[in-house]
């Protein structure tokens, strides 16, 4: 994995930057979906809101490094790349319905901190890189190959405490709906462009499409065709089905491409963790969390003071 340097205000890590050469095709219409602007700026009302929250290090010198979805009252799910640094204090940004005026973290929203995170048992940062160094060295999209193994890169935080009301779980989509018929959406507080400006975390989206499935490795390929893809700090962040009627979360994005633009990312679909996130649920909910068989990631819980 490749980690951006730790911007002020956060752009601070993502996993897989790769370069990775493709030709684009016209994204298909989808009837009663509206089509996303090259990168749109999401509102408090647009229902992914409700469910994609910021990873951040209130330290001014780390800030925003990942996004993630909210799973459940007190959990949120998101990259095991994520916490690869232990020794961040890393928090949750559950931002307000109207924000205040000032740009501070409290300002924004509510900053709660997260207690414990349990990544994927068999996640492995070095098998990660070396299919980052794959993929950096690929050609056309058809060309690029599987990874032998699954990479596992999912992890589910537990929150020292509940999400405010106005955050939603995210419902998982359905096993059999054809990814190839629907139009998706990702969404993330990352980097807007290249080079990163450092106030550009805020929640924005973009209109994407399934390209390509990798089954045995358990990764799918997306595709934003003209519009700017996963960028430096969108990691973790959810990809949705959106209906005029419904809201459906399809995979969290972990591997994108070197710039921000060339519109392509390897994500991790969730639909086959259905298991592994209801045991890491439950094993943390009970009082002695007994997550045996899991990688479990406590962080310190001495709290740094946020700034007034």
């Amino acid at each position: 994995m490749k980690c951006s340097p730790l911007w002020p205000l956060g752009i601070g890590f993502f996993l897989g930057l790769c370069t990775v050469s493709c030709q684009t095709t016209p994204e298909p219409e989808s009837e009663g979906i509206p089509r996303a602007a090259s990168l749109e700026a999401v509102t408090r009302q647009d229902p992914i809101a409700q469910h994609t929250v910021a990873l951040v290090d209130p330290d001014p010198t780390v800030g925003q490094f990942c996004s993630g979805v909210v799973f459940g009252a007190r959990f949120v799910l998101t990259a095991a790349s994520c916490f690869q640094d232990e020794q961040r204090i890393p928090y949750v940004l559950f931002e307000r319905l109207t924000p205040l005026e000032d740009e501070g973290y409290e300002d924004r929203g509510i900053l709660i901190k997260i207690e414990r995170a349990v990544m994927h048992e068999s996640y492995a940062r070095e098998l990660a890189d070396q299919y980052d160094q794959l993929l950096a060295n690929g050609g056309k999209v058809d060309k690029i190959v599987s990874p032998n193994d699954p990479l596992n890169d999912l992890a589910l935080a537990y929150l020292e405490a509940e999400v405010p009301a106005h955050y939603v779980p995210a419902r998982l989509i359905k096993a059999d709906v054809d990814l190839r018929k629907t139009r998706l959406f990702a969404a993330g507080y990352g980097c807007q462009s290249n080079p990163c400006d450092e106030n550009d975390s805020e929640l924005h989206k973009s209109s994407t499409r399934w390209l390509r499935s990798f089954e045995p490795a358990r990764k799918i390929i997306l595709m934003s065709g003209k519009n700017k893809g996963s960028c430096v700090g969108d990691s973790g962040g959810p990809v949705f089905h959106v209906t005029e009627k419904d809201i459906v979360l399809v995979s969290i994005s972990t591997s994108g491409q070197l710039s921000c633009e060339a519109g392509l990312s390897f994500d991790t679909p969730v639909v086959p963790y259905r298991r592994w996130i209801e045991q890491a649920m439950s094993g943390m909910t009970q009082a002695n969390w007994n997550v045996a068989g899991f990688r479990v990631v406590q962080f310190p819980k001495e709290s740094i003071e946020l700034d007034p």
